[in-house]
């Protein structure tokens, strides 16, 4: 590294937050000027971002610490802007890169990385960023944009009132969400994902949406938990399998014009709200809704082919109702088989 860069670089140390952000401006002008010194200066710039993040609203704190406190979040939001104008600005949907863009060899380390109302909307993300366990505190936009290559948000935490990736668009052949935290609103309406997508152990904590998603891989979403009311309304998964094993559905659950291309597994699931898959289509050779349960007597609407029963044996899952009587999904064929007929209504009773 050259004496210009260790000049900058040493300037994050200081304890004066203006001083940080001079140190901040050095390294932009630098990185402008000599392309070779851009890795080393973005690298500079994600590990800042990975250092512990001192909250300047908590209460308790004297009136100079709160505003050390808080000169330190504005460097943190310097930090954010540079990586949208030189790393985040590669070609989006057709438009070439931004002049200002520092190239696709650069490696965005943000693993721990803490972010403050982070926006990326309508950006190209670079296809070497990678999130898994940062911390999104504030509301999180990645409203419109496009992820290359693996995108991992592997137990990524998203602890604002709303996080956003509503029309995104990731390319790779695989993203992971896997273990990640959502504790508000989330979208990910009319996103698009082009490889397998993973959302294993995801936990969603609010009003949640996926309606006119299309999922062109496989899709996990294997022992997630959906606390409010979530809509998968119109979404396409056109993959060769999709698994909602084992997930917790807590709030009113809406599969309505939903389309499963392949296999669709539902085995385990809990259904603990009124759920409709109102002309949802299946067109795999296996769909299994084994051991899926829901309380008896909502305005269910099931998948043709498949009937509410109520069961004294089910155990009343965790955060559901003890005083309403609860059921078992199963199909009407096997019901029919198992009592001599050729086949049973699918409005019942059962």
């Amino acid at each position: 590294m050259n004496e210009p860069y260790r000049a900058a670089a040493d300037r994050l140390d200081d304890d004066d937050a203006v001083e940080r952000l001079a140190g901040l401006d050095a390294l932009q002008r630098l990185g402008q000027s000599e392309p070779a010194q851009r890795p080393a200066i973005v690298e500079a710039w994600c590990a800042y971002l990975r250092r512990p993040f001192p909250d300047p609203e908590v209460e308790g704190l004297g009136e100079r610490e709160r505003a050390q406190r808080r000169g330190e979040l504005d460097v943190r939001h310097r930090i954010q802007r540079l990586l949208r104008e030189h790393v985040h600005s590669g070609p989006y949907r057709g438009e070439p890169a931004s002049p200002q863009y520092w190239g696709d060899e650069l490696e965005v380390d943000l693993a721990g990385a803490t972010l403050h109302t982070l926006d990326l909307s309508l950006r190209s993300v670079h296809p070497r960023a990678t999130f898994p366990g940062a911390r999104f505190l504030g509301d999180t936009v990645f409203t419109g944009a496009c992820f290359g290559d693996y995108a991992s948000f592997f137990r990524a935490v998203f602890s604002g009132d709303r996080t956003s990736f509503r029309d995104s668009t990731f390319t790779g052949e695989c993203m992971s969400f896997d273990g990640a935290t959502f504790a508000g609103e989330t979208s990910f309406e009319q996103s698009s994902f082009s490889g397998d997508a993973w959302f294993t152990g995801t936990v969603f904590g609010g009003r949640t949406s996926f309606a006119g998603a299309v999922f062109h891989g496989d899709t996990l979403f294997d022992g997630a938990t959906f606390a409010g009311d979530t809509s998968f309304r119109t979404m396409s998964l056109r993959g060769d399998d999709t698994w909602f094993e084992d997930v917790t559905f807590a709030g009113r659950t809406d599969f309505d014009g939903a389309f499963f291309g392949g296999n669709a597994w539902f085995n385990g699931a809990t259904f603990r709200g009124e759920t409709r898959f109102d002309g949802a289509m299946f067109g795999g050779d296996d769909t299994w809704f084994d051991d899926v349960v829901a309380p008896y007597g909502a305005s269910h609407v099931w998948p043709e082919g498949w009937t509410l029963v109520r069961e004294d044996d089910v155990e009343v899952p965790a955060g559901g109702d003890p005083d309403v009587p609860w059921g078992r999904l199963t199909l009407l064929e096997d019901m029919a088989a198992e009592n001599g007929f050729d086949e049973l209504a699918e409005d019942g009773p059962w």
